[in-house]
């Protein structure tokens, strides 16, 4: 499977499916359709056994209408929890779903879910995925419901209200005027625009053979009037078979046509005939590279229609609804705590050549990733993909005495051993195993906290793999012209140690005997496991999208598209893995960067002015020692 069909960029634009009309028999239109369903207590909603929904207004050029009447509305003002979300009202969709991003966003990712087992269907056919069900509070205006949600990955909005959501709001929607109506209070939300989307098909220009478990890059003529220079997201059409793949990406239209990248995930042998159909387009209008407005923020439109409806309404029925709206926000105010915003996701762009337009798009790409980001290096994730473990054989433990340390270095000892023990990587120990603790001065005056784990390393058996090749990493790096590097908070924290090899960790000093429930510094197989890992996370993407060096990592790419692929690629493969990232470390979108002691820029590779600036500076030698330490740097 190719690495970069695994991440879903449909979030962009609103994607609708395939088109497949069936103009003998009505069907309700919706964005959600319940195929087969199973309903938990809580739901109480009928089941639905037709097939999925089809769009049936096409336009000419192979243009189709994807926000028409009877379909899905783009709602603002919504809230779940207290979290603004942007919400669809689907009036054919018979449940109401929200996205799995919304739970991380509210810090409940990890509250167990009511299970599901029904199946659920877009209307472009495919299977969502759904993790379960949950009860949330959903506001919309001043009137808040509590109710049942499917928990789906990856929708195109934060939530989906079917029929039973609106139905509890008492939601009337006016298509004429673009409005929905809560008749409990009389409040009028107003609704999105009709959006019309412009999807073509693709066929391969020329005949292709694709071996078994490969991949090529094919030319396919797009079937319609697209434009030149339109960018476009591509995906495999429903007609191709289940082992032959096709890279979600977003491409540009030349002269007509889109490259498409195809993999064979089978042991046999495919041809792809030329005038194939193998993947359609969907163009991405210029306005979903733009920074979306904020939830408070109000067209004059808007607020012009808001004043004319209130004008519009009774003296007695707007005297109620303001003072409901006032007492329930006055309760809200009072039950939710002063949060500082959360800017742990803020991307530093100051050095980076991207647009503002370009720049607003990845920071929204890396606003769907908050949780992975953390301020301090102190808040390390938790990997589950491995335990790290020491082989000692058959030899005895080897226990050492405390080593001495001053009265300065006994305070930074004391600290350190607070601050470890408070962040759950040690803990009080009674291992016949004890490795001493050394305090080393570091060159600006400061004490650095170290173990000298060298006699239990001498008998542990070595892990010989191996690491990749620096000039071998550089050479990868040549042809690229866009560049963001990641740095994981506190790699080693990151992986938690082997119940066997717990009490080997051990270390002792003048305040105790503690060992380690993380893998530690010092240890002698910590660097070929953590690299091994680390290619593990990756390892369909390394040497293709990105390049790792323990815990640097660095993403590459020709143009802009493709990296913000990329990134989100990475970025989702960290999140499984359980790794935090260090934003203050992280540099996003630059044409140069800082790798392995080196500046990588699209021209060549320079050596980095910090690593050389002691060589540069330094003093002519005035003596024979002077001499012989100036030749032996040199040398």
């Amino acid at each position: 499977m190719n690495p970069e069909d695994d991440e879903d960029v449909s979030h962009y634009v609103n994607v609708v499916g395939p088109l497949r009309h069936r103009p003998e028999r009505k069907e309700k239109h919706g964005l959600v359709k319940v195929v087969t369903v199973n309903l938990p207590n809580g739901f109480g909603m009928k089941t639905d056994e037709e097939d999925e929904c089809d769009f049936p207004e096409v336009v000419k050029g192979g243009r189709r209408v994807v926000c028409a009447v009877g379909s899905f509305e783009d709602l603002s003002g919504g809230m779940i929890d207290c979290l603004p979300s942007r919400m669809l009202a689907d009036t054919g969709a018979t449940l109401s779903l929200v996205d799995t991003k919304v739970l991380k966003r509210l810090g409940r990712a990890s509250e167990p879910l009511k299970p599901y087992d029904g199946l659920v269907r877009s209307s472009s056919g495919h299977r969502l995925r759904i993790r379960g069900w949950m009860v949330l509070p959903i506001r919309l205006g001043s009137l808040e419901i509590t109710m049942s949600l499917l928990v789906a990955d990856q929708l195109h909005c934060d939530a989906i209200l079917g029929v039973d959501a609106l139905g509890a709001f008492g939601a009337v929607i006016d298509v004429a005027e673009r409005t929905m109506t809560l008749k409990s209070t009389q409040e009028v939300l107003a609704l999105g625009v009709t959006v019309v989307q412009e999807t073509y098909m693709t066929a391969v220009a020329v005949s292709v053979r694709l071996p078994p478990r490969g991949q090529a890059l094919v030319m396919t003529n797009v079937i319609g009037e697209a434009a030149d220079d339109a960018t476009v997201l591509v995906e495999g059409s429903l007609g191709l078979p289940p082992t032959l793949c096709v890279a979600r990406t977003l491409c540009t239209v030349q002269k007509g046509q889109v490259i498409v990248e195809v993999c064979n995930a089978s042991t046999d042998e495919y041809w792809i005939k030329k005038g194939t159909v193998v993947a359609s387009t969907a163009v991405i209008p210029e306005s979903a590279f733009a920074s979306s407005p904020q939830p408070d923020e109000r067209s004059p439109e808007n607020e012009k229609q808001s004043a004319g409806n209130a004008e519009g309404k009774p003296e007695a029925v707007r005297s109620v609804t303001e003072e409901r709206k006032e007492r329930t926000e006055e309760k809200v105010k009072a039950s939710k705590p002063d949060i500082p915003p959360d800017k742990g996701a803020e991307a530093d762009f100051s050095d980076s050549k991207l647009s503002s337009e370009q720049k607003a798009l990845f920071q929204d790409e890396l606003n769907d990733f908050r949780d992975l980001f953390v301020e301090s290096s102190k808040k390390p994730g938790r990997t589950d993909l491995l335990k790290f473990e020491t082989d000692t054989g058959d030899n005895r433990p080897i226990k050492q005495q405390p080593y001495r340390v001053s009265g300065e270095e006994g305070e930074v000892m004391e600290a350190k051993v607070e601050e470890y023990l408070d962040l759950g990587l040690i803990r009080p120990s009674n291992s016949p195993w004890a490795s001493p603790v050394l305090m080393i001065r570091k060159p600006d005056g400061g004490i650095r906290f170290c173990i000298d784990y060298r006699r239990l390393n001498a008998v542990t058996v070595k892990d010989c793999y191996p690491m990749p090749l620096i000039d071998d990493i550089l050479d990868v790096l040549g042809d690229a012209r866009l560049f963001s590097t990641m740095d994981i908070a506190s790699g080693y924290w990151n992986v938690p140690m082997h119940e066997n090899s717990v009490a080997k960790t051990a270390f002792t000093c003048k305040y105790g005997l503690y060992e380690w429930l993380v893998m530690p510094f010092g240890l002698c197989n910590a660097v070929p496991a953590f690299e091994r890992l680390m290619e593990t996370v990756l390892v369909d993407l390394k040497w293709r999208v990105c390049l790792v060096y323990l815990d640097d990592c660095v993403i590459f790419s020709k143009d802009f598209p493709s990296h913000l692929i990329r990134v989100r690629q990475v970025l989702t493969r960290f999140r499984q893995a359980g790794f935090k990232l260090k934003m203050k470390k992280c540099h996003w979108g630059r044409s140069q960067v800082a790798f392995l002691s080196h500046i990588v820029t699209p021209t060549g590779i320079l050596p980095n002015p910090e690593k050389v600036e002691a060589v540069m500076n330094v003093q002519m030698p005035c003596d024979v020692h002077g001499i012989r330490s100036f030749l032996g740097l040199t040398s």
